[in-house]
């Protein structure tokens, strides 16, 4: 991986980010996306276990991480193109494109963790999930290719890397 140089002169290695619809270079995803869509959904059987799961690891990283980007209110990247390959692949995404990005504040609270222990807790007590919870915001040796990193930030696009299904 090469740095690259940013929108604002100062270089940095880059970032990379999957979503479902094309964007060109310049554009800006905002941080707090997936917050924003987590707070107007409706709770229903089909979306209820992901919502319980994003207020448990919430509720887990205001009592004991405080200091972590929430999950509501930042960007989900990835800090290598093939651990964002990885990451589509596992989760079935298959309409997902890879772009490379910056962030639009480079001093921007991060934090690297596994993506990985995220899951839907069916099929789990809320001590599980709870636990799972810890060990997503303590992570311990992460496989390079399991590396999310959350960043308090908007992301700027700079260009796509990938434009076909998963790969």
């Amino acid at each position: 991986m090469s740095p690259v140089r940013c929108s604002t002169g100062a270089v940095e290695m880059p970032y990379y980010y999957a979503c479902s619809y094309p964007l060109t270079s310049g554009s800006v995803v905002e941080k707090g996306n997936w917050g924003r869509m987590l707070r107007q959904e409706l709770i229903g059987p089909g979306n209820a276990a992901r919502l319980l799961r994003e207020v448990v690891f919430e509720k887990v990283r205001l009592q004991c991480y405080p200091n972590r980007p929430s999950r509501f209110d930042c960007n989900f990247v990835c800090p290598t193109v093939e651990s964002a390959n990885q990451f589509v692949k596992s989760a079935n995404r298959i309409f997902d494109l890879i772009y490379e990005v910056e962030f639009t504040d480079p001093n921007a609270s991060q934090f690297e963790t596994d993506w990985s222990l995220i899951k839907i807790p069916e099929n789990l007590t809320l001590v599980q999930a709870e636990s799972l919870a810890h060990q997503y915001w303590s992570p311990k040796n992460v496989n390079p290719m399991n590396k999310e990193i959350l960043v308090a930030s908007g992301i700027r696009i700079l260009k796509r890397i990938s434009t076909s299904r998963i790969t």
